[in-house]
């Protein structure tokens, strides 16, 4: 990086940026709906997220826990 010009430099890491901020973005609109479950002393005993229609289940240590999909119309009967 010391051999480069200030422009190859700036451009290299406006990259950097737009690649990070992608990511990040992809992140989060992946992670979909979170609902956070308590217990009764008030601690968090996990998480759980929804995508589509799979939900995913977390412990409180952030580990996945197991997941769940649903198909079909659950409403209609």
């Amino acid at each position: 990086m010391v051999e480069m010009s200030w422009k190859q430099r700036d451009v290299m890491l406006l990259s950097i940026l737009a690649m990070t901020l992608t990511s990040l973005s992809i992140n989060k609109a992946r992670a979909g709906e979170q609902t956070r479950f308590y217990g009764s002393d008030g601690r968090s005993i996990g998480t759980t997220t929804t995508s589509g229609n799979t939900t995913t289940f977390y412990g409180a240590d952030g580990r996945r826990t197991g997941s769940a999909t649903t198909s079909g119309n659950p409403g209609a009967r």
